[in-house]
């Protein structure tokens, strides 16, 4: 399922490949800047203008947008789904959304909580279920595998690598220099 901007979508079925567009197949957007795959192998999108969306069968598309769930934005940058079900999208400019398998929706901003930016550009999770936030001024972001369970980020789950950063001869510290302003941020255990 290759993302596409402008392009819709495609499906690979028995080795040939077909495009879905807006205006031939209602794609609720031709603009899809990431796709994720669940459990049960349905193609997820999110869309630049409309939210992120499914299809259900026969291009019956189920929509997740602002007009009918919590999503703060139908711009989105970003998904992934991790192994339990849980989505995780990254918005264009209101931040990280956490949509869990039991449909509890979470909204984490600069304003409620210590995400330093709301424009979360890529998500990635590693071997050890950590969440890696890519952000657009701000650098990386690590938010430490378990945060699902224990309410609000903090600074025992939250680590920010902002740009440009270096690492410090300890290892477990990065150096972030701004103008006049160094700032020095440790792995917050």
């Amino acid at each position: 399922f290759p993302v596409t901007i402008n392009g819709g979508v495609y499906y690979i079925q028995n080795g040939v490949l077909t495009n879905y567009a807006l205006l031939q197949n209602g794609v609720p957007d031709n603009t899809n800047l990431s796709v994720q795959v669940d459990n049960l192998g349905n193609p997820w999108f999110a869309s630049a203008a409309q939210g992120f969306f499914t299809d259900v069968g026969n291009l019956t598309w189920m929509v997740f947008n602002v007009a009918n769930s919590p999503l703060p934005s139908n711009s989105l940058k970003s998904m992934i789904i991790d192994k339990d079900q849980n989505f995780f999208i990254g918005t264009h400019l209101h931040g990280l959304v956490i949509r869990t398998n039991d449909n509890d929706w979470r909204n984490y901003t600069k304003t409620n909580s210590l995400l330093p930016d709301n424009q979360i550009l890529a998500l990635s999770k590693d071997s050890s279920g950590n969440l890696w936030i890519g952000t657009y001024s701000e650098g990386l972001v690590r938010l430490k595998e378990g945060y699902l369970g224990l309410g609000e980020m903090n600074e025992t789950k939250l680590q920010i690598y902002p740009i440009p950063a270096t690492q410090n001869q300890d290892e477990t510290s990065f150096t972030y220099s701004q103008t006049s302003n160094t700032r020095d941020y440790r792995d917050w255990e």
